[in-house]
């Protein structure tokens, strides 16, 4: 009994740790939102069931959500990054091509961001580093780092609350955070 006790204990405190760290993504989405993200945010914790949702309301929930924000970086090479954790889901998941590269900050609360290319170059990794750090709980900080991989090294665990994923095969960047100059 007592083994089985502590196996169950173990998952629960795991269970926990997983919440804590969406409810803190969470926070961090919504410190950094814009008045417009707002309704997107409350659609997320709708679908999550944190807030109660009205029966007439359910089939607005089901409409597509904002566009992710969208940087242009060079004739070829877009930088994308999601406003909350259904966007980062949606970019990172579906629209991605898995020979494109993703960005997050390490270990902290953040957006997804994607680099529309299979060869970065040294300056695009840069760039993309910094404006995932910058759209990250780690904004005010001068030192950040960021993990990168190609998509394709990318998943989601089973059951998993949006937004979290797991990866391989990453490397790190040590970045301060930056936005982009040219949104689109």
């Amino acid at each position: 009994k007592l083994r089985n006790a502590q196996t169950h204990v173990q998952q629960q405190i795991d269970l926990t740790n997983r919440e804590i760290n969406y409810l803190e993504n969470l926070q961090s989405e919504i410190e950094l939102a814009s008045p417009d993200d707002i309704n997107d945010i409350k659609n997320e914790m709708q679908q999550v069931g944190y807030l109660k949702i009205n029966t007439k309301k359910k089939k607005q929930l089901k409409r597509k959500n904002d566009q992710p924000r969208k940087f242009i970086l060079s004739d070829q090479v877009e930088l994308l990054i999601g406003k909350n954790n259904l966007q980062n889901d949606q970019l990172t998941l579906h629209k991605a091509r898995k020979d494109y590269y993703w960005f997050h900050v390490k270990d902290l609360p953040g957006s997804h961001a994607i680099l529309t290319t299979n060869e970065p170059s040294d300056a695009l990794i840069v760039t993309a580093a910094q404006a995932a750090a910058y759209y990250s709980k780690a904004r005010n900080s001068t030192h950040v780092p960021v993990d990168y991989v190609q998509v394709k090294y990318i998943h989601k665990p089973q059951g998993a609350k949006p937004g979290f994923v797991t990866y391989t095969h990453q490397k790190n960047i040590l970045v301060e955070p930056k936005l982009p100059t040219n949104e689109n």
